[in-house]
């Protein structure tokens, strides 16, 4: 089972309006070595009760979409309204392989998160000197 760990003191900046708890959302899930459908990743999350991340949206690939997702507010349940989302993951709803580069699957960073994590480093590199 695949997936992502926020809030507590995990990610700092990140916490989703969880500071004093972790919480787990699932992504994924490998089963005898093979990456399953989504529609069966969902049976086995509800049916031991996993939270998983949230769909934003389903739908034909299209880029411009996903560069638009990739941006804005986070959608996790109890996030602050002004805490904006790392990205988005996209990959299909049956799984898929190319030959030449493998699962198709990847995650757009979202042009907010980067410009913000860019800033940060580069005040934090700046006051280190």
């Amino acid at each position: 089972l695949y997936g992502e760990t926020f809030g507590g003191k995990v990610q700092r900046g990140m916490g989703y309006g969880t500071p004093d708890t972790l919480q787990f959302r699932a992504f994924d899930l490998l089963l005898d070595g093979h990456y399953v459908d989504h529609a069966v990743f969902k049976v086995y999350c509800q049916m031991y009760n996993i939270p998983t991340v949230p769909e934003i949206w389903r739908g034909p690939y299209s880029l411009e979409m996903i560069l638009k997702l990739a941006d804005g507010f986070s959608v996790i349940e109890g996030a602050p309204s002004n805490q904006i989302r790392e990205g988005v993951v996209v990959k299909s709803l049956v799984e898929k392989r190319d030959p030449k580069c493998g699962r198709m699957i990847f995650k757009a960073v979202g042009s907010d998160y980067l410009l913000k994590q860019y800033t940060k480093e580069a005040v934090e590199d700046a006051t280190d000197e």
